[in-house]
């Protein structure tokens, strides 16, 4: 686009965000009905954050090329990364049933 080339490979669809996020919920000791709900909300979260990323990562390599290769690998790869475990304290927070982490039941 305008001379910058961009390629999506394997590793930019988000897969691998979805993984860490699916297996985090997955493996904290709630409920089936809230851990689908966490899978339902949180995937499509990522999957709009990381279409936006390409989206913004064309922009920069456009517009800032210099800044692409720092925008790509830091910005971005950490920006994901607190995603994850935010969107993971969140659905811990206003989804999970309050004693469902407990590791003692009185």
């Amino acid at each position: 686009f305008k001379g910058f080339n961009v390629i999506v490979v394997g590793e930019c669809a988000g897969l691998t965000e979805f993984m860490m996020f699916a297996a985090a919920v997955i493996a904290y000791p709630a409920g089936w009905f809230s851990r689908l709900l966490g899978l339902a909300i949180g995937i499509p979260i990522l999957f709009g954050v990381n279409v936006f990323r390409i989206a913004g990562l064309l922009v920069v390599g456009i517009y800032k090329p210099t800044l692409s290769e720092f925008a790509h690998i830091y910005l971005w790869q950490g920006t994901m990364i607190l995603l994850i475990g935010g969107l993971w304290m969140a659905w811990i927070r206003f989804v999970v049933p309050e004693n469902a982490g407990a590791p003692f039941r009185s």
